[in-house]
């Protein structure tokens, strides 16, 4: 019975422990009462989370010449909230990810 107790906790824990460098990334964000998901295009997310605090975009390139063109959207959600970074691939959110605590 211990052993099922602690490795009940032992994934819990696990699951609960963000990945990579540090910061959890999400599939979706809170915008007010509105929700912009992994998937959508710039201008869905522009309109249902308005203009991003700032942003910056550059190309990448891959094998055989193909380019793909990235941005970066921030968003400082306020005090005591943590700072939002959403990266786009080819204008399709490809990822969310928290950062610290805005301003």
């Amino acid at each position: 019975m211990d052993r099922i107790v602690f490795a009940m906790i032992f994934t819990l824990g696990m699951m609960l422990l963000p990945y990579g460098d540090g910061h959890a990334a999400d599939m979706e964000l809170r915008c007010g009462s509105r929700i912009a998901s992994v998937g959508m295009r710039t201008g869905e997310v522009r309109g249902l989370c308005g203009e991003p605090t700032s942003s910056r975009s550059w190309q990448e390139y891959g094998p055989y010449g193909s380019s793909v063109n990235m941005e970066e959207w921030t968003y400082n959600m306020g005090e005591g909230r943590f700072m939002q970074f959403l990266r786009f691939k080819n204008g399709i959110l490809d990822t969310i990810e928290s950062g610290d605590y805005g301003r």
